[in-house]
C-alpha cells in the first residue's frame, strides 16, 4: 500500500476513532522523519516540528500570549492531522469524511506516482 492510500484509509478511520487517530497519525509521522537522512539541523528548508519538510503554514495569534503572530510549519500528514482535530474541535459530524476527502485531494494532486 502506498503512502497516500495509507494517509487515505486512516484518516477514513478517523470518522469513528477519538483523539489516537491523530496521535497515532503524528507518530507515523515522526517516525518517517527519524528516517530521513536529509533531516538535520543545518538545513535551511523549513520543516515541520515532526522533522519532515513543511508544505504548509498555519498562521496562529493566540490570546493567551498576547496575540503575538507565529507560523506554524507543518508537513502533509501533520496538517491533515491538524485539520482533522480541528473539525473535531469545531464540532464538524463529518469531520473524519472531511479529512478523507482533504487528504485523498491533497495525496491526488501532488503524487509523484500518477496515483
Amino acid at each position: 500500500m502506498t503512502t497516500a492510500a495509507a494517509v487515505r484509509a486512516a484518516a477514513r478511520a478517523a470518522e469513528e476513532a477519538d483523539e489516537a487517530a491523530v496521535i497515532a497519525a503524528r507518530a507515523a509521522c515522526t517516525a518517517r522523519a527519524a528516517a530521513d537522512a536529509a533531516c538535520t539541523a543545518a538545513d535551511p528548508v523549513k520543516r515541520c516540528s515532526c522533522g519532515n519538510v513543511a508544505v504548509h503554514q498555519w498562521p496562529l495569534r493566540l490570546c493567551s500570549d498576547g496575540r503575538i503572530k507565529r507560523v506554524l510549519h507543518l508537513c502533509a500528514l501533520c496538517d491533515i492531522a491538524l485539520n482533522l482535530h480541528m473539525l473535531r474541535l469545531l464540532g464538524d459530524p463529518q469531520a473524519g469524511a472531511k479529512a478523507a476527502d482533504y487528504a485523498g485531494e491533497w495525496f491526488a494532486s501532488n503524487s509523484t506516482t500518477g496515483e
